[in-house]
């Protein structure tokens, strides 16, 4: 088990892309997903107030916190959530472990999926399902793909993570796609593990829980790292359902026995966070409209290229294809994923995340682009006078040349 664990694909891009910048090379850092914008002054301010709080807090977390996020997600449900049932913890993806710690049950993922899910059931000794998925359907899982493959592969009571919007594909799941499977998921006695970490990150589409179909099998995950741009702050939110309320108790264990709490300052100006404020609906609207303009703009250069890809209607992502230019490839030793992002890393110094991260077999030539390769802040500022791709170029500079580096690479490949 240890010999198959290595560390994140994307820190590791991460890391390799600071050490080619250290050596004078530039890179156009398309690999890493982090969100660019500041976080919002009314949660630092908060933190400041709070700094000198050092005492240990219940492991659940404060109860006001707690209450704070309970009144937020009934109002977004349209649907009471208990204080009770909230857990606070050291981002989601913390959180999501110690779920998969407490229920130890086969896990079921779409592929592709994010990088770390399957490596936490790794190294818990726990069996992953992976089900294919298609790139005509914006490589999102549907219902007749689950039932299918459960028809043939034993994953009943198992545990299914869907994440929408979607790391890495920016897809966002429909209300009648997930009224689907919500009937195999009951069909199956799944639980689910709905991470709607990019929730407050749609731009081009509206975002829908799959809590909404099946709420009594689904824990929904969620955190402040990328709608607040606080991923540092490692701060996660787990709610789970009444019916679940063992699990709920061995997990408020498992945080005594490991993190023991998050940070006190964290927590206390973490109510801000979920309280009404004008500031933070101000906040949420004009980074989805940067990302809106930006993903506008990835799109129309993408359309310009025969490079099959993920319409970006959430998160910060579009997942990339280069089937189409296979034979071309292959005659330069392309002929896997990785190949295909060490290449290009090398030729255009373009980081992209390669498809065999996300659980994709790596003969497939796919890869992650995440387009947040710029200023946040100066876009911020400027976003009341932008109302067009035209008018945000001059605030993206690295993702044009990303982008135009990316179609030169791939439109002039000649067969040699």
């Amino acid at each position: 088990m240890r010999q198959e664990l290595r560390q994140s694909p994307t820190l590791s891009l991460n890391n390799l892309s600071l050490q080619l910048i250290e050596k004078g090379k530039e890179v156009i850092k398309f690999g890493f997903g982090q969100s660019p914008f500041p976080v919002p002054d009314l949660l630092v301010e908060e933190l400041k107030l709070h700094a000198h709080n050092k005492n240990y807090l219940p492991s659940q977390g404060i109860p006001e916190l707690r209450e704070s996020i309970s009144d937020y997600y009934s109002s977004i449900y349209n649907d009471a959530i208990d204080p009770s049932d909230i857990i606070i913890g050291p981002g989601s993806k913390q959180l999501i472990f110690s779920i998969q710690l407490a229920l130890r049950k086969k896990l079921i993922l779409p592929s592709p999926s994010w990088v770390s899910y399957n490596p936490q059931a790794t190294m818990l000794g726990l069996e992953t399902h992976w089900i294919d998925t298609d790139s005509k359907n914006g490589w999102k899982l549907n219902a007749n793909q689950l039932d299918n493959y459960a028809k043939s592969n034993d994953v009943a009571t198992g545990l299914l993570i869907l994440n929408s919007p979607n790391n890495p594909t920016g897809s966002v799941y429909t209300s009648e796609e997930l009224q689907a499977l919500s009937a195999v998921i009951k069909k199956l006695k799944l639980i689910v593990i709905s991470d709607e970490i990019y929730g407050d990150v749609c731009h081009s589409a509206d975002f829908v829980s799959i809590r909404n179909y099946c709420k009594s099998q689904v824990i929904v995950c969620n955190g402040l790292s990328k709608w607040a741009g606080a991923g540092g702050w490692r701060f996660g939110v787990s709610i789970i359902p009444e019916e679940l309320r063992d699990l709920k108790n061995l997990l408020i264990g498992i945080a005594s026995e490991t993190f023991s709490c998050v940070p006190a300052p964290i927590q206390y100006a973490a109510i801000k966070a979920y309280q009404p404020s004008q500031e933070i609906v101000s906040y949420k609207s004009k980074i989805n409209k940067v990302l809106a303009l930006v993903a506008d703009y990835v799109r129309e250069c993408l359309e310009k290229t025969n490079i099959i890809y993920s319409f970006p209607e959430g998160g910060f992502y579009t997942y990339l294809d280069f089937e189409n230019y296979r034979d071309q490839l292959a005659h330069h030793n392309v002929t896997t994923s990785s190949d295909l992002t060490q290449k290009l890393l090398r030729d255009t110094g373009v980081a992209l995340l390669s498809g065999d991260a996300f659980g994709q077999k790596d003969r497939l030539l796919t890869a992650r682009l995440a387009y947040v390769d710029f200023d946040g802040k100066e876009l911020l500022n400027a976003i009341g006078h932008i109302n067009s791709t035209q008018d945000i170029l001059e605030y993206i500079p690295k993702i044009e040349t990303g982008l135009n580096k990316i179609a030169h690479w791939i439109n002039n490949f000649s067969i040699k």
